[in-house]
């Protein structure tokens, strides 16, 4: 809220004066770069490469709320192989990542009137040469029911297939020699096979959803290239069985 007093001088003329006061409890105002850093944009700044031809960049930080006489920050890092340093008395934030991956962490801070929400990040760190646990050979993932491919993902795409012995799937072989299914010990694929998807991120927050996707007789192909790189898990629901699988988009 705004203070406003007004001085009436009479002829030697008024006064006005205005002072913004916060009442309650904090709140979030904005994540900020310390230093030359534009951001914590992935592209700023370019990495430093060391003599043996790697490197990572630090990324200095300040978390800003809005309230006077902030006594205490409270803070907790969800990306455990990630350092960081912070202070239980001020926003400042330093992260030395040693590989590229996803961080998150969240933040509140407490003032005479108790403490603000929880402000939670998620960003990538693409500050460095190397990544994180990324596979060498792009292989695609077998399961009991489908297949995932490639892994890492690398251009953004996925495609997802149904195995030939899908035990989700299998129906009694009819003996049809018009029918064209793959057969597997007398029992065949479902003509058209229709799932359920979900992809969460490494927090377990829902980013993507598909429903009845149809993945059978043509494999389907799905687009993660908005999503930053890191871990993700796809869960496939098909009448009440559930499946998982773990994909690296790089």
């Amino acid at each position: 809220m705004t203070l406003t007093v007004v001085i009436n001088g009479g002829d030697c003329g008024t006064v006005t004066l205005a002072k913004q006061v916060w009442v309650g409890v904090p709140k979030f105002n904005s994540l900020i770069p310390i230093g030359n850093q534009n951001g914590y944009s992935p592209e700023e700044p370019s990495v430093s490469i060391g003599m043996n031809g790697e490197g990572c960049n630090q990324i200095r930080m300040k978390v800003l709320f809005d309230a006077d006489a902030l006594l205490e920050y409270q803070w907790e890092k969800f990306t455990t192989d990630v350092a960081w340093s912070v202070n239980t008395s001020s926003g400042n934030i330093l992260i030395s990542p040693q590989c590229n991956t996803n961080f998150s962490f969240r933040v509140r801070v407490r003032n005479s009137c108790g403490w603000s929400a929880w402000q939670q990040f998620e960003f990538p760190l693409t500050r460095c040469t190397i990544a994180c646990d990324i596979p060498a050979d792009p292989s695609p993932i077998v399961g009991a029911n489908f297949l995932v491919s490639p892994n890492p993902v690398t251009s953004g795409l996925v495609t997802i297939g149904v195995k030939a012995d899908a035990p989700w799937f299998l129906i009694p072989e009819t003996n049809d020699p018009l029918n064209t299914s793959h057969n597997t010990g007398g029992n065949q694929l479902l003509e058209r096979i229709r799932v359920n998807m979900s992809i969460f991120n490494s927090l377990g927050i829902l980013v993507q959803q598909y429903t009845n996707l149809l993945v059978h007789p043509t494999p389907a192909q799905i687009n993660i290239s908005n999503l930053p790189s890191g871990s993700y898990i796809i869960i496939f629901e098909y009448f009440g069985q559930t499946e998982s699988y773990t994909i690296i988009k790089s």
